[in-house]
């Protein structure tokens, strides 16, 4: 493979023109004014920004710089206040803001229905439909891939702005040394597990600490049953997360577990960074890998690094699956507070400037090269050269094999933050062994019918 090369990135936007009047607002005085230069602005719009761009963060620090630019490039039409919270921590943040009556004006959240169903209850949103008619937006869903996914009751809150590659990788050194084929199907762990359980290697690198990124595995199994796509999809309407398929591939992931294909401490190998870093130092010969982890690949790493087509389910109720891919399209996105967007007309149109140019040719190119994010937006003469190598190979394995489809998953159809907290929290039960799948599934249908009911 070849080596790691990062080229620096210039990105400078030109501001879209804009004729602002005189409109007061306020700053938060926790947020960090990006433009030092600016003096008075009691006559400027102040549009207010939350991303997980932190300066601190090498894989994002140039989309903060690239944020501070922009901010002070329109700095004498309006005032771009931008806040980096890192991770899940921005959670915490925006339920804060919301109890508080005070979300920011644009914000990073996740999209899907488990993530925004309470927002969408209280009406705090606003539906993409209304920023599209603004007549200075430059964006439309055409110009995107397809996110369809992502409605909630037929609208979309916010536009898709990550392209994640997500695949298997496996460590060819640990292969070639105990003389092993890659894996194929789920059953081939099993074997697997025997000679790499002997040596202290995982054999795959996975666990669960507030559901990640367990869930993520298991829903890969299960969508690879026949009816588990369309189960997913009607829990909106049926409130039925406990199936006979959903706990068939809860007890296959069981009969993997006491086969020793996963990591002895699942909960403290569990979250995104412990679980990267378990393949990432050599420790497991496997990881089912999303897009996010992979600016922490080491250049060692990404060396001893082969991409291997997904592992396929087998036996019985198992559909073809063929063309999909472990994961497909980030679900994180950039929402507008419906009440920042009516305060006027100045407002509006600042907001729409700030979420144009976060969705713009160039951001997109500069988010890739400094994070890895493919785009979500189509963009003629991309430059994919650029940025992590593991990321463009694994787009590159991706196209050459066909693999374009995104799986469904639970993530993105659980109609409610409560009953997907539990979901998440009861998943790092189950995969501590503390509870079984049948246990599993009676928790979370229980919290499915104390919490929703169903459409």
């Amino acid at each position: 493979m070849k080596k790691r090369i990062i080229k620096k990135s210039l990105v400078i936007q030109t501001a879209i023109v804009i004729s602002l009047t005189i409109f007061g607002c306020s700053g938060n005085d926790s947020l960090s004014k990006n433009s030092d230069s600016v003096k008075n602005t009691d006559d400027k719009v102040t549009v207010r920004m939350i991303t997980q761009h932190t300066r601190s963060d090498s894989g994002k620090a140039g989309v903060y710089e690239a944020i501070e630019n922009y901010a002070a490039s329109v700095s004498d039409k309006y005032i771009l206040e931008h806040e980096a919270i890192q991770g899940d921590d921005i959670k915490a943040k925006i339920k804060i803001d919301l109890a508080a009556g005070n979300l920011p004006d644009i914000f990073y959240y996740w999209n899907g229905a488990s993530d925004l169903s309470s927002m969408i209850e209280a009406d705090v949103l606003l539906p993409m439909s209304e920023l599209l008619s603004h007549p200075n937006c430059k964006l439309s869903w055409d110009q995107f891939v397809d996110t369809s996914i992502f409605e909630v009751k037929g609208e979309r809150y916010g536009f898709a702005m990550e392209n994640w590659a997500g695949g298997w990788l496996a460590n060819k050194e640990l292969f070639e040394q105990y003389n092993l084929e890659y894996p194929k199907t789920y059953d081939d762990l099993v074997e697997l597990a025997g000679v790499f359980k002997e040596h202290g290697i995982a054999t795959v690198a996975t666990g669960s600490k507030g559901g990640n990124p367990g869930h993520w595995l298991i829903d890969d199994m299960y969508y690879q049953l026949e009816g588990a796509e369309e189960e997913m999809e009607e829990i909106p309407e049926t409130g039925k997360i406990s199936t006979d398929t959903y706990l068939q591939a809860l007890k296959y992931f069981e009969k993997l577990r006491e086969a020793g294909c996963f990591p002895a401490d699942m909960i403290s190998n569990g979250d995104w960074a412990p679980n990267f870093s378990l393949y990432n130092e050599g420790k497991a010969a496997l990881i089912p890998v999303y897009g996010w982890q992979l600016s922490a690949m080491s250049d060692e790493c990404y060396e001893r690094t082969e991409i291997i087509m997904p592992l396929k389910m087998t036996g019985e109720n198992v559909r073809d699956t063929t063309g999909h891919l472990l994961y497909q399209n980030g679900h994180g996105s950039m929402f507008i507070s419906k009440a920042s967007w009516n305060e006027s007309e100045e407002k509006r149109a600042a907001i729409v400037d700030a979420y144009n140019f976060y969705f713009s040719d160039d951001m997109f190119q500069t988010r890739y090269l400094e994070a890895g994010h493919g785009p979500t937006k189509k963009i003629e003469n991309f430059d994919y050269s650029v940025g992590l190598p593991i990321v463009a190979d694994l787009m590159k394995f991706n196209e050459e094999h066909g693999l374009t489809k995104g799986n469904q998953m639970h993530m993105f159809t659980i109609p409610n933050s409560t009953v997907w907290a539990d979901f998440e929290s009861t998943m790092d039960e189950f995969f501590s062994g503390a509870i079984s799948a049948e246990q599993y599934l009676e928790k979370i249908q229980e919290s499915m019918d104390n919490n929703y009911i169903s459409q």
